[in-house]
């Protein structure tokens, strides 16, 4: 559904979409009435629902059901159930927010934010406490925390340099992986690294981790669990996302990790009381002399 389609605001409520779907109801004709019907008793358990659930539940084809959405100003039933899950406020675990090459910039922006919450979601049902809090025991500990990772994941790497070294330790990240071994071979067991992957299967960055090892050096990974890269870490901080090959940026595992290394650094800053340290607030400070004031 597009800003150009007069019969759906652009901002739904659940309210305002079941209302709709009650005035059109009898304009459907029997088997688009019934299937308006199941959609408006049903209107808070739709999001979980498959076409199929749909389809066998009122007894009619599943295309029907998929025709009845775009009588109703809907792309569709993909359309109709990210839209309801939207308005209301539904978790967006089971749906599918796929780009297609008929979508408008309107539609590419509600698909690729509900993606993120989607992967959030996801991230929480993945994410383990205990792995976390073993985690920061470890960069606690350490006299310096370096970064690797490659391609994306070594973007990844340099935001979490850019986070850490506020918090009053040497931090560097690397994405070279010549660099990775030669700076891996110089550190010692007082030092820890985190080492970044989505796939946990890079070649380079696994004979990194086993020199790493072989020194005694602690490391951390971000990535699948059970990868060879996981294998490999003292901790491993489970990150899973099938990334669509089509899309030219891999924003659910970027997302995903972007938002561990936030947990990570957040959670060292209130281990070592940096969110309220004079370091802190000089550091803010002088940023705020960079910026114009406001109007």
């Amino acid at each position: 559904m597009t800003a150009d389609n007069p019969d759906f605001p652009v901002q739904m409520t659940l309210g305002s979409i079941v209302y709709d779907l009650q005035t059109k109801a009898e304009a459907l004709g029997p088997a688009g009435k019934k299937v308006a019907t199941y959609f408006i008793e049903n209107a808070d358990r739709l999001p979980e629902l498959t076409i199929t659930d749909i389809a066998r539940a009122v007894g009619v084809s599943e295309p029907t059901v998929g025709r009845i959405c775009q009588t109703l100003g809907f792309t569709g039933f993909r359309d109709f159930r990210i839209k309801m899950a939207r308005a209301a406020g539904a978790q967006l675990r089971h749906i599918e927010v796929d780009v297609t090459r008929d979508d408008q910039p309107s539609d590419i922006a509600f698909k690729v934010i509900d993606t993120a919450l989607l992967t959030l979601n996801r991230l929480k049902d993945q994410i383990r406490g205990q792995a976390v809090a073993d985690a920061v025991v470890i960069l606690g500990q350490a006299q310096r925390i370096e970064f690797y990772g490659q391609g994306n994941s070594g973007l990844v790497a340099h935001d979490a340099q850019h986070k850490f070294f506020r918090l009053g330790k040497p931090a560097i990240a690397y994405n070279d992986s010549h660099v990775h071994v030669m700076s891996a071979s110089l550190l010692t067991p007082k030092d820890s690294v985190i080492c970044i992957s989505r796939s946990g299967r890079t070649r380079e960055l696994l004979r990194t981790a086993e020199i790493l090892k072989e020194r005694g050096v602690p490391m951390v990974s971000i990535s699948p669990d059970g990868s060879p890269l996981a294998q490999r870490a003292r901790v491993n901080l489970h990150v899973t996302f099938d990334d669509d090959p089509d899309v030219y940026t891999p924003m659910s595992s970027r997302l995903a990790q972007l938002t561990v290394i936030d947990i990570l650094a957040v959670s060292i800053a209130v281990q070592r009381g940096a969110v309220s340290s004079p370091d802190m607030a000089r550091a803010r400070a002088e940023l705020a002399g960079k910026r114009l004031p406001p109007r």
